[in-house]
């Protein structure tokens, strides 16, 4: 998304989809998060994305995993829902940046 806060032509997307990502990460022996992030749930102009957090743990030690699912349900976004859409990616770029804090295990 640019930086610009206007925009004069509608964004396309070429089809409609929802998809669902897995990320999962693998603690350092001997620590656990400190918080668990809460899951999250933003919206935008025909976007929709929900990312849930949660802590395994086995024999080997803990994982995070991180699950997103994001849907796009218009093809079409027009220039007046622009801000909206550029409000919406940038929210899942800080989520996607945001940091946890490791703990010693227990």
């Amino acid at each position: 998304m640019s930086a610009a806060p206007e925009r004069r032509l509608p964004i396309f997307f070429p089809y409609l989809f929802s998809d669902t990502s897995e990320i999962r990460l693998r603690l350092p022996p001997g620590r656990t998060l400190a918080r668990v992030p809460s899951d999250r749930k933003s919206e935008g102009p025909g976007l929709l994305s929900t990312t849930s957090y949660e802590l395994l743990r086995d024999a080997e030690g803990e994982t995070m995993v991180v699950k997103r699912d994001l849907t796009i349900s218009r093809r079409e976004i027009p220039p007046a829902d622009y801000p909206a859409l550029r409000d919406f990616f940038s929210a899942l770029a800080r989520e996607d940046a945001g940091a946890v804090t490791l703990a010693a295990g227990t």
